[in-house]
Parts: structure tokens; sequence; C-alpha cells
């Protein structure tokens, strides 16, 4: 989550909502695998 943080350096507050939301189901996605 480090790498995808420094590769969005500057998001404005609608990018990083929808951002968050992305790693959010990008978590639940690895937890449903694991």
């Amino acid at each position: 989550m480090v790498i995808v943080g420094l590769a969005f350096p500057s998001l404005d507050d609608q990018s990083l909502s929808l951002h968050q939301h992305y790693i959010h189901m990008k978590e639940d996605l690895v937890s449903g695998n694991n």
C-alpha cells in the first residue's frame, strides 16, 4: 500500500475516497482468497 501511496502522492478528496474504496475492495478480495 505504501508503493501505491507513492505512486499517487497528490490526490484530491474525491480521488482519495475512490482510492480508499479500491483498497478496501482489494483487501476483501485478498481475504476471500486466503
